[in-house]
């Protein structure tokens, strides 16, 4: 394959391997079950890891090119889910108080209109269902969604695996909902 030119070779690697992202693509299912998901949108995601392990790859790097494969396949699957997950559960789960990505120290309550944020009842609540929760789920939802830490360093600072860190956010964000849920859904 190496005297191919490489966007022939790429071509190649991709459609030698492209059963390998279906097969990654289980493995992740079994792995974190009920990640709401769907298998369509991990195969697409799979597929961007498998095309770009192809462009990246050169057989000289000493590395199989289905064990570079299989890494950004997953890394590939861990962000798709990220993007999926992040914004519409963090919706749920974060206060008025929470600063913004902008760099600046702004609080999120600054950019909501003042008759839409009540009378700060929401981040009170938020921060009453943050208090019960077990020490080790505080600091994973506090660093994911308050501090911006990616899932490795949390798994690396809770002792967790990266999967092991998504499957228990969704776990911990489910809970969240529904505790939000009920308390707000009482209140007004």
């Amino acid at each position: 394959m190496t005297t191919l030119d490489p966007t022939r070779r790429e071509e190649l690697l991709v459609r030698e391997h492209e059963r390998l992202v279906g097969y990654m693509v289980s493995r992740f299912m079994r792995r974190c079950p009920g990640i709401g998901v769907e298998r369509d949108d991990l195969m697409s995601w799979g597929f961007f890891g498998l095309v770009k392990a192809a462009r990246i790859w050169s057989p000289d790097r000493g590395v199989a090119f289905s064990t570079l494969a299989c890494r950004i396949i997953e890394r590939s699957l861990l962000r798709g889910v990220q993007s999926e997950a992040k914004p519409a559960e963090a919706a749920a789960t974060v206060s008025l108080d929470a600063p913004t990505d902008d760099g600046e120290g702004a609080r999120l309550g600054e950019f909501v209109p003042a008759d839409e944020r009540g009378d700060r009842e929401i981040g009170l609540t938020v921060r009453e269902a943050l208090a019960r929760l077990s020490e080790r789920d505080r600091a994973l939802i506090l660093r994911r969604y308050y501090e911006g830490w990616s899932l490795k360093e949390v798994g690396r600072a809770i002792g967790l695996s990266s999967m092991g860190v998504l499957a228990r956010e969704r776990h911990i964000l489910r809970r969240l909902r529904v505790e939000l849920a009920e308390a707000l859904g009482d209140s007004r």
